[in-house]
């Protein structure tokens, strides 16, 4: 970004354009994202927000996301044209929960979601301000109809949205879009086997100064998951620091319903945390409270509901086996005809191999095949043997009953080279399944709460931020 006194305008370059779920858009058209870091406009001391500060940055972001438009390289002509046509942006917010904690509101309160709100409804009105001032400049946005559009030209159709911001709110060391703090306390692995205790920022810096931090205090955080119940906390500050797990579902469709009344053009990116022994009418009446909250979305997670999950929550109950996830002794006789879709792979010295994978009519792996094009004068024989017996290994465990997972998980283990083949089949196994209707998703490493899943090469996880790259 560039920008001097007397410029109006910014300019950009190297933008890549994103598609997500929280934006309504019409055929053709396509995303173009921003986040405002919230937490950043709070002074800690007196809890004031720096209105002011927060208005500039708005009409800045306003002003850069409409130049993306006309800077960004599109990747149909179709794609191209209805954006320029309606020049659709989507700035959304992240860091509430730490706006809220320095505002020292709790997040499952009246004030809080008032509070939120009303920075909310700012953020649009100046951005909105932004956008008309724009059109006076560049001229509205071309769909623009005065005879249709009951309101004031302005240079974007849309302008708000809250987005997922997992890699940028770690980035910015800031919670996640409009949910609220995961975990205060967090087991972090380091070398030697040694284990490192990481706490919120806000929390270690608040506690510090509220003379309740110490070492055996986070430890215990840590061991339940949760600042609620710990005497050497205030209760005061108990309220302000729950997490997701402590906030009730009603409170989480809340705060959703009151930020997408209240500014927000597109719709909301949010997760509403349900506990293990939520039962299938407690998921109905979230459904049923998201519509009367006017929530254009909702998504729901029962904790506990991953057999994985046991392993890394202390104080989750253990889900039920699920029989179809036991290994299985029996090998099981295949249709002399299965479906199967084939794949062409390059390895690291460019040489290039076929994979095809077969499945059942619910899409479920059953056989994999590697070969090789013999015709090319290249001596295959050493890595075609490689190729080859490696599918036929895992073509046996999974007419064994071995779950594809546990074949991924075993490949991931594997170093190397992203090219090698480890590597090349753990990324297309994972490619494959999130096209299915079986889709991937495992519980991710980091957070150990969401659910990693496969997109655009890397497996990420829209709770906590993680991603790793294949």
């Amino acid at each position: 970004i560039t920008s001097t006194e007397d410029d109006k305008y910014l300019n950009c370059s190297g933008v890549l354009v994103h598609n997500c779920g929280e934006q309504w858009l019409l055929p053709m058209e396509s995303c173009n994202l921003g986040s405002i870091n919230l937490g950043n406009f709070v002074d800690f001391d007196t809890s004031e927000t720096d209105w002011e500060r927060l208005k500039k940055v708005v009409h800045l972001a306003t002003v850069f996301l409409d130049n993306v438009i006309d800077c960004n390289n599109f990747p149909i002509p179709e794609i191209k044209e209805m954006t320029l046509k309606t020049r659709k942006i989507g700035l959304g917010i992240m860091g509430l929960h730490d706006y809220l904690i320095m505002k020292k509101l709790p997040y499952a309160s009246e004030e809080g979601r008032e509070e939120s709100a009303k920075v909310m409804q700012f953020v649009h009105d100046q951005s909105l301000y932004k956008s008309q001032e724009l059109a006076k400049i560049k001229g509205p946005f071309p769909a623009y109809d005065s005879s249709i559009n009951f309101y004031p030209p302005r240079r974007n159709a849309a302008l708000t949205s809250v987005q997922p911001t997992g890699t940028i709110s770690m980035i910015a060391d800031c919670g996640s879009g409009v949910e609220p703090h995961f975990l205060i306390v967090t087991e972090k692995h380091v070398m030697d086997g040694d284990k490192l205790l990481i706490s919120n920022k806000l929390f270690e810096k608040i506690g510090k100064r509220e003379k309740f931090f110490t070492p055996e205090l986070l430890e215990k955080i840590k061991n339940t998951s949760t600042v609620v119940g710990h005497s050497e906390i205030p209760e005061y500050w108990q309220d302000i620091f729950k997490t997701a797990q402590d906030i009730s579902t009603e409170d989480h469709i809340k705060m959703q319903g009151i930020l997408q009344r209240n500014g927000v053009d597109s719709s909301i990116s949010k997760t509403i945390n349900l506990p293990n022994s939520a039962t299938l009418e407690d998921v109905q009446n979230a459904y049923l409270m998201g519509y009367a909250e006017k929530c254009k979305g909702l998504t729901v997670y029962r904790d506990g509901s991953r057999k994985e999950q046991v392993l890394n929550k202390m104080n989750t109950p253990a889900p039920s086996e699920d029989p179809s996830m036991l290994l299985k002794y029996d090998k099981e006789e295949l249709s002399e005809v299965l479906p199967g879709m084939c794949f062409q792979l390059t390895d690291r010295d460019n040489h290039s191999m076929n994979i095809t994978i077969c499945f059942d009519e619910s899409e479920k792996v059953k056989e994999v095949f590697a070969w090789f094009d013999r015709g090319s004068n290249r001596d295959y024989k050493d890595k075609a043997t490689m190729w080859t017996t490696t599918c036929r290994l895992i073509s046996a465990a999974l007419r064994y009953g071995m779950p594809l997972q546990d074949i991924i998980d075993q490949l991931d283990k594997s170093t190397g080279h992203m090219a090698d083949l480890p590597s090349q089949l753990s990324k297309l196994f994972k490619s494959f399944l999130s096209q299915t209707k079986l889709g991937y998703s495992v519980i991710c490493p980091d957070c150990k709460q969401g659910q990693m899943v496969f997109e655009e090469g890397c497996s990420k996880c829209h709770d906590c931020g993680y991603s790793k790259c294949h």
